[in-house]
């Protein structure tokens, strides 16, 4: 594990990124953001646009979800608190 002032990662952050990239743990303190660590995001690999696929069955929990909707069966939340409310009481 390396760990280093955010002044020394600015001056040199190419020499902290491949240590990094290569498995390191790199720490980087800061004293007024405290500390942060350095880890690379996977390779990007582009993903394939898989067609959608509608199965008899969620097609037919679907529609009951909207016959349900429909007959006034559905919890409506004025706001984002009362929506994580009510997710809290489930």
């Amino acid at each position: 594990m390396v760990v280093i002032s955010a002044t020394e990662f600015r001056a040199n952050n190419a020499k902290y990124f491949d240590l990094a990239r290569s498995g390191e743990r790199v720490l980087v303190n800061s004293r007024s953001r405290g500390q942060f660590e350095l880890k690379p995001v996977k390779e990007h690999q582009p993903r394939k646009h898989e067609p959608m696929v509608v199965t008899p069955e969620l097609q037919a929990l679907i529609d009951q979800a909207d016959e349900d909707f429909r007959n006034g069966k559905c919890i409506e939340c004025e706001t984002a608190e009362d929506a994580i409310e009510y997710f809290r009481s489930l």
